[in-house]
């Protein structure tokens, strides 16, 4: 077995949605009798006895063992960080719930006629977050732990590619449930949720209601069809070059599919469509930094920087990572941050030099690297009670360094 815990995909939200559901889940458990049948029974999805919306939503919460809630919790967090890390969780408890509920009712609707059944579980929704994962981040990889079951230890960590993983799983679902003659087993119900999780992963890249930066399914299918395209291109003029179809006719003939193709990629490899992925980028790690998310925005800078690596901050969404970073406590990227910011705007970089140096005396025990960095401020550029504030630095930065102590290195 497989057991996700993490992904290197960009996570602009804390999974506070994620989290959530997994408290509600285990709370339900709890509060119905961990599993009895008559405390589980009035929330279970029913089969032939008409439609009961409010089961559309109770069932995706119940759970038979402990076991089955185990399973789908773990299941429900590593899919659960990969898109609620692009919605939020504003956007992402309705499209849980929207699988979960459409599941529910039409297998409610293909079971009219049955005499007794029913279903419960969190798992039809989550394959929907699977397959949602698939179309939206197929070559991010996912941090899984092998084990031989449930609570037995495999010895291995792997990192196993989102497209890998969902297809081995939807992969193994459907041999199951075609050996079992496509009959309303666990199979069925979640290929049926993964199918309306397709769904919705690609109605709302079509409406661009989420943005992948050209990383979904969709844009890098269309990304290697026009990289065929141009291989054939490529081979017809080197055709062309060696003087193959020596009849004029039929050089003509190919030139004019050539000019035909060259229009043709001309409209599919927009130039002006390579700027548009930071703007993306960089709205998404405005959002975070006015949130107060560093996580967030830190991973929306380094996914700028993959794709424009000359790429540099301005200096407010600079002081705005200064300002999140420090107020989390995350010392090296802002230390970083503030070194990139006294380099690239000296003239006004006193309070930022200040700052940095407060951090590392009585953050990183480098006391003797802020007396260095203080005594590098101009004079005329602090007023009073800057002035002030480097005099108490100094003063505590010299009770620090102790002796002939030697800082190790200046490395953070």
């Amino acid at each position: 077995m497989l057991i996700p815990y993490g992904t290197d995909a960009p996570i602009y939200h804390f999974p506070w949605g994620t989290i959530g559901l997994i408290a509600a889940n285990i709370a339900i458990f709890v509060s119905t009798g961990a599993g009895d049948l008559e405390g589980i029974h009035p929330y279970v999805l029913t089969y032939g006895d008409g439609y009961h919306p409010s089961q559309w939503i109770t069932a995706n919460f119940i759970h038979g063992n402990i076991p089955h809630l185990a399973g789908n919790m773990i299941f429900l967090w590593g899919f659960g960080l990969v898109v609620e890390g692009k919605l939020g969780w504003w956007r992402f408890l309705p499209v849980y719930l929207g699988i979960g509920a459409a599941q529910c009712l039409l297998m409610q609707t293909i079971m009219l006629g049955a005499d007794a059944g029913g279903q419960c579980g969190a798992s039809a929704a989550i394959f929907g977050l699977l397959a949602i994962a698939l179309v939206w981040a197929p070559e991010n990889e996912l941090n899984c732990i092998w084990t031989f079951r449930l609570g037995m230890w495999g010895g291995q960590v792997l990192e196993i590619p989102i497209i890998l993983f969902c297809t081995f799983y939807l992969g193994s679902e459907m041999v199951f449930a075609w050996l079992y003659g496509w009959a309303v087993t666990s199979e069925l119900l979640h290929l049926t949720g993964a199918a309306i999780g397709f769904a919705v992963g690609i109605l709302m890249l079509r409406l661009q209601w989420v943005d992948c930066e050209g990383w979904d399914l969709l844009s890098r299918w269309r990304k290697s069809r026009v990289a065929k395209d141009v291989g054939d291109l490529a081979r017809s003029v080197s055709d062309l070059a060696n003087g193959r179809g020596n009849r004029r006719r039929r050089r003509t003939h190919r030139l004019d599919e050539m000019t035909s193709l060259e229009r043709e990629l001309s409209v599919k490899v927009d130039p002006g469509e390579a700027p548009a992925v930071p703007r993306k980028s960089l709205r998404q790690l405005r959002e975070c930094l006015a949130a107060k998310n560093g996580a967030g925005a830190l991973a929306a800078w380094q996914r700028i920087r993959r794709l424009t690596p000359d790429w540099q901050l301005s200096e407010s969404d600079l002081r705005g990572f200064i300002d999140v970073l420090q107020q989390e406590q995350h010392w090296k990227p802002c230390v970083s941050f503030m070194q990139q910011y006294i380099e690239r705007f000296p003239e006004s970089a006193a309070s930022i030099q200040l700052r940095l140096a407060k951090i590392l005396i009585t953050e990183l025990d480098r006391p003797r690297r802020g007396l260095r960095l203080l005594e590098d401020i101009p004079e005329q550029t602090l007023d009073g009670s800057l002035a002030a504030a480097r005099e108490r630095l100094r003063q505590l930065a010299e009770e620090k360094c102790v002796g002939d102590e030697i800082e190790l290195s200046d490395d953070l």
